[in-house]
């Protein structure tokens, strides 16, 4: 389970919403070793797209 902590720089659910996916992602990727492929698969999502998610939460191996 993960907890979320409301900071002042969440100003409403978008934020939120963004922070857990951005956590949600980094841990499947990292449990995929940062194969896109498969994670994309585990997703049912195009690789692309998780392609450019990773750029758009600016995600980076081993970060936590």
């Amino acid at each position: 389970v993960t907890v979320i902590k409301w900071s002042p720089e969440m100003s409403g659910w978008t934020d939120v919403r963004d922070k857990i996916t951005r956590q949600y992602l980094q841990k499947l990727l990292d449990r995929h070793g940062w194969n896109r492929t498969h994670a994309a698969r585990e997703l049912g999502i195009p690789r692309e797209h998780v392609v450019r998610l990773i750029k758009r939460y600016q995600l980076s191996r081993g970060e936590r």
